[in-house]
């Protein structure tokens, strides 16, 4: 065991050493330098088909991707360990998709937000260590001035700037869904959010009543698709052992939920962030389990726009004897719901978000002083 870290170890040095010359080589060519980071290798595999393609612009700089994931390395990133990254020098840009804690010598640091919607990023009691970690960035890039709000909601440092960009995982998937064809109109999606940010309000309370109840009616199929954060947890692994035997249902934990998503016409979650996201794609409507609409009160969460929507894309239910009669009702076509899907993407600069996240390097990265 320690031999296997101090391999590691020894392996990441060298890497630190092979990306400081890289950058240092870079510089002498004028190039800037660019680096992605992946600080969580449970969340990489389902973000890094849309991030490399969102870099995919012309440019005059390095890209370096990093992973502190050791195991599934692809050939364009390089490994490191998170805390060996604040030794990186003279790089210009530093970017996450998720919330880093070590930064390099860098001039500028920028989060890109995942969110098209301003859904609660954790519970209150880890809002303030939260807060001081967004604090350590210069810009927070936002898919939609609808995302701000959270961040509003937190009162980051007076000089923080937000620039919106545009989703482009949506915008990704929306390009790739267009040439499909197939639709299960039998499919459910259950799609709670990490049972660790919002244990009293998760689905989870629930969850062995609410995939009884669908798997009894056998016209369902049942696609589970657990939170990324929570693939690999006891409670995942009861609940696929537990169903597995029923041949109308089926655990998703793929890398990219396209295949899911696009072959369903309705999915059930509680508060995650991904309802949003599953609606504008595929123009299905949500069904909302509310654990506790008094709990949302309490928390001030009600005055949010995620959930102020709610039935704008679907419906809230807060009783799984409920579910069915809300099911049966969601399939009938309602053109309110697709009129303020289709008003929001405009709004939103989904189609536009490569454009943007372009304006944005040229801006802040290309045209600064050395």
């Amino acid at each position: 065991m320690i031999f296997e870290k101090i391999k590691l170890l020894s392996k990441s040095l060298i890497c630190l050493l092979i990306i400081n010359l890289k950058i240092l080589f870079c510089k002498i060519n004028s190039k800037k330098i660019i680096v992605f980071c992946y600080p969580n290798y449970k969340l990489k595999n389902i973000s890094k088909f849309y991030i490399e393609d969102l870099f995919n612009i012309k440019k005059n700089f390095k890209i370096i991707y990093l992973s502190t994931d050791k195991n599934n390395l692809n050939i364009n990133e390089i490994f490191i360990y998170n805390y060996l990254i604040k030794y990186l020098i003279k790089v210009d840009l530093f970017i996450s998709n998720y919330v880093c804690d070590y930064f390099p010598l860098t001039k500028l640091k920028s989060y890109i937000h995942h969110d098209i919607y301003d859904t609660p990023l954790s519970n209150l009691s880890e809002e303030k260590k939260l807060k001081n970690r967004l604090n350590k960035y210069d810009h927070i890039l936002i898919p939609s001035n609808n995302s701000k709000t959270i961040f509003e909601k937190l009162k980051l440092k007076k000089n923080m700037e937000y620039f919106e960009i545009g989703y482009h995982k949506l915008n990704f998937l929306k390009k790739k869904n267009k040439k499909r064809k197939t639709k299960n109109y039998d499919t459910i999606i259950l799609a709670p959010t990490n049972f660790n940010s919002f244990p009293k309000l998760s689905m989870y309370n629930k969850i062995y009543k609410i995939i009884n109840l669908l798997l009894a009616k056998k016209k369902y199929n049942v696609v589970f698709r657990p939170h990324p954060s929570n693939l690999n947890s006891n409670i995942v692994d009861r609940i696929e052992n537990k169903f597995s035997k029923y041949k109308n249902f089926n655990i998703d934990k793929s890398k990219n939920y396209l295949n899911t998503y696009s072959n369903s016409f309705l999915m059930i979650t509680d508060l995650s962030g991904t309802a949003y996201t599953y609606s504008f794609l595929t123009l299905n409507p949500v069904l909302f389990f509310s654990i506790s609409e008094d709990v949302l009160k309490k928390n001030s969460y009600n005055s949010l726009n995620y959930f102020k929507d709610r039935k704008k894309i679907g419906y809230i239910v807060n009783h799984e004897n409920k579910l069915i009669k809300l099911i049966q009702k969601s399939k009938f076509r309602n053109s309110d719901r697709l009129n303020f899907i289709h008003n929001n993407i405009k709004k939103m600069n989904i189609n536009n978000s490569k454009k943007l996240f372009e304006a944005y390097i040229q801006k802040n990265v290309l045209k600064k002083d050395d």
